[in-house]
């Protein structure tokens, strides 16, 4: 894992395309399709790069080089990054929040999983939290999928 100064995830894309040979890299592109949704929904410049880590497929292994995001919203900030390799969720999440009530999650995370032990495979130490039932303020969890991901954010960024 490489952290760096934040950079604007277009610009990003643009300096890292992956190798047109690689057989992976659909997923990476659909990887950084969701990421530009989110991009429109929340504000143009709202992602961002903020690190990097090297990804090992499933079989033909390679090596993907890919983004961490991080996306603002009004009332949190979201840490983000995928795995595509079929054997766990596919989205890892810190979420820091302005405000510390509860909000119901509706099952989209475990929200008793703790991550904070073991750490997170491309996350720098300070990006990983307590479970949401400890720390409803700022959390980190797994997410499933796009979808789960995507309403985990918008029930978050629209919460009274």
């Amino acid at each position: 894992m490489r952290t760096m100064e934040p950079v604007n995830i277009y610009q990003w894309v643009n300096d890292h395309n992956p190798s047109p040979e690689l057989s992976y890299r659909k997923g990476w592109w659909d990887y950084i399709t969701f990421l530009y949704r989110l991009d429109e929904v929340y504000g143009k410049d709202k992602t961002t790069v903020i690190a990097t880590y090297d990804m090992k497929t499933p079989p033909p292994q390679e090596i993907l080089h890919m983004p961490v995001a991080r996306l603002e919203t009004g009332k949190a900030s979201f840490i983000m990054k995928t795995s595509f390799d079929g054997i766990g969720p596919d989205w890892t999440v810190s979420v820091i929040r302005d405000r510390t009530e509860r909000l119901p999650l509706y099952s989209l995370i475990n929200e008793h999983e703790d991550l904070l032990p073991t750490g997170i495979d491309g996350f720098a130490a300070e990006w990983v939290f307590p479970s949401y039932a400890k720390s409803p303020s700022r959390f980190t969890d797994r997410v499933d999928d796009d979808w789960n991901l995507y309403t985990l954010i918008w029930v978050i960024a629209h919460s009274g």
